[in-house]
């Protein structure tokens, strides 16, 4: 093949992905893209074209990265050139492999993914399932996602589950933390200390988590816990007011829909 990997779409997602492995990627990159590319491309191994059909004939690797509703157009588009020679790789929510098998049927291999928009900062975390791909498919697969953040590796009925905690999960993170910024407001602090305060401290949290994996994270709260102190004080109200099931109700809730969403997507 001309291309190692060939990306269709360079939107946010796809221009995430671009961003995270232009610097440094091994072989030659081609994206066909509608719009003028919002990030800066200069780099001697990208190419940029308008023509799907080219991409698909001339990459190894294909990233597909169009918004769910386009999926059709585009999988119609590019099926006659697929042969086991390509190895697809989606990005559209809600794709189900076994519909991307059914419009491209000829494909080497599929790999679906879901990424999240933290990508755009090489933090992403990228849940991957794959069909019928050989170890080093799954190692160039998981070396392209590994670049924009970490990989987990699981069936594809997990997919939903998948979007459903990190997916959309990075929103709950910025709802937390902006809804830790507004309260500091109200007791006394200004906007600018108040997200200085929440963001490290968010930061930090989660640092310990990551720097102490055997340990569990509820002996981690306890251990902050004094009896008798603040921390407690505000432990206990968060319990009180069901902290814990109203994330679990939106985790469910998102799942729920990426359900509904897979289906409605054939």
């Amino acid at each position: 093949m001309k291309y190692k990997l060939g990306i269709i779409g360079l939107g946010n997602m796809g221009g995430a992905i671009l961003s995270g492995i232009k610097n440094d990627f091994e072989g030659r990159i081609l994206v066909s893209t509608l719009e003028a590319p919002k990030i800066d491309i200069d780099k001697k191994n990208i190419e940029i074209i308008n023509d799907n059909k080219y991409l698909a004939q001339n990459c190894e690797y294909i990233l597909i990265a169009v918004k769910p509703k386009d999926s059709e157009n585009v999988l119609k588009e590019i099926e006659p050139y697929i042969t086991s020679q390509n190895i697809v790789i989606s990005i559209m929510a809600g794709i189900k492999i076994s519909s991307l098998l059914k419009s491209l049927p000829k494909a080497g291999a599929l790999a679906r993914v879901m990424p999240n928009l933290a990508a755009k900062i090489n933090q992403s975390c990228s849940g991957i399932a794959f069909f019928n791909a050989s170890q080093d498919v799954q190692n160039f697969v998981i070396y392209l996602f590994n670049r924009i953040g970490k990989v987990v590796v699981l069936e594809e009925e997990k997919m939903d589950a998948v979007t459903a905690v990190s997916g959309s999960g990075i929103a709950y993170v910025y709802y937390f933390i902006d809804s830790l910024i507004k309260a500091g407001q109200k007791v006394g602090l200004s906007q600018d200390e108040a997200r200085a305060l929440a963001l490290q401290t968010a930061l930090g949290g989660f640092k310990m988590i990551e720097a102490h994996p055997n340990q569990i994270i509820e002996d981690m709260i306890d251990a902050v816990c004094s009896k008798g102190g603040t921390t407690i004080e505000a432990i206990k109200t968060l319990k009180k007011q069901g902290f814990d099931k109203i994330i679990a109700e939106a985790v469910l809730a998102a799942y729920k829909k990426s359900i509904i969403l897979s289906e409605d997507i054939k």
